[in-house]
């Protein structure tokens, strides 16, 4: 009976036997994306500029849509806004208090200059 828990640690278990448990993530996965949720029409991915997607990529986030036009749904609502301030915290201690008036230069600036090209 040992000898069948040994044989079942060793092929299952241990580090050695599934090496990409303890491997880091390759740094080109999007594993650390930050998910911000919508509804409604305000920050649809389809409606976003190039410069929009490019700041995002820089930040670390992206919108994901999750209510659709309209959103009565209190308790789901709730769930979104519950994701969305941990998310918001996240963003603020990767890029400093301020990341939102950053960000919102910088997208200003980029979309400006596209205009003018």
């Amino acid at each position: 009976m040992t000898a069948f828990f040994i044989c079942f640690y060793s092929l299952f278990c241990s580090p050695a036997a599934n090496p990409a448990s303890s491997a880091p993530p390759p740094p080109d996965t999007d594993y650390a994306r930050i998910v911000i949720y919508t509804w409604g029409l305000t920050a649809t991915p389809v409606l976003q500029d190039d410069c929009a997607l490019e700041l995002q990529t820089q930040y670390g986030f992206t919108y994901q849509s999750r209510g659709g036009c309209m959103t009565d749904d209190l308790q789901k609502l709730s769930l979104l806004n519950a994701h969305n301030r941990r998310a918001y915290y996240e963003l603020e201690m990767r890029h400093g208090a301020d990341w939102r008036a950053r960000y919102k230069e910088e997208l200003a600036v980029c979309r400006s200059e596209a205009e003018n090209d």
